[in-house]
């Protein structure tokens, strides 16, 4: 199972594409809407077939009012655009240079003046840290929370 919702940013199809994964599962939910809710979700064909001999629901009216997965049309226009104009591959490649210069100017100011933080990026998505270097597990970055930072923030 994958899930692209934050890691799409790496560029067109997510880091599923950029490390050449094949996942059974995959989800993506409100950035293939820019914001909207909206979702999607991929099977392959063997859990396909394994989810439709187990499945005795009615699926008639699944979305329900709203939400996620609703399928309204408002969800599914901003997927189209999303997909149409902004998940493009030349729009990543603009995205991505704005993100690396982002992160290299950040990343030479506090080394210029020596502040123990932090940038990391993931192809048009860069995030600084209050911590030297980037927490790589849930645990390293628990271990550097900083309550008065976040309180600050």
């Amino acid at each position: 199972l994958i899930d692209e919702t934050h890691t799409i940013s790496a560029g067109p199809g997510g880091c599923t594409a950029a490390w050449g994964l094949q996942p059974d599962i995959f989800v993506i939910g409100k950035s293939i809407g820019g914001g909207i809710p909206s979702g999607a979700y991929g099977l392959s064909a063997a859990v396909a077939a394994q989810v439709a001999d187990h499945v005795e629901a009615d699926l008639v009216d699944v979305g329900g009012v709203g939400g996620t997965l609703a399928g309204n049309v408002l969800s599914t226009a901003a997927m189209r655009a999303t997909l149409g104009e902004v998940l493009t591959d030349a729009a990543f490649d603009h995205m991505i240079d704005l993100a690396t210069r982002f992160r290299v100017g950040v990343e030479a100011t506090l080394e210029e003046f020596d502040v123990p933080w932090s940038v990391a990026q993931l192809g048009a998505r860069a995030e600084y840290r209050f911590t030297r270097p980037a927490p790589r597990t849930g645990s390293e970055s628990a271990a550097a929370h900083d309550d008065l930072i976040e309180e600050y923030l």
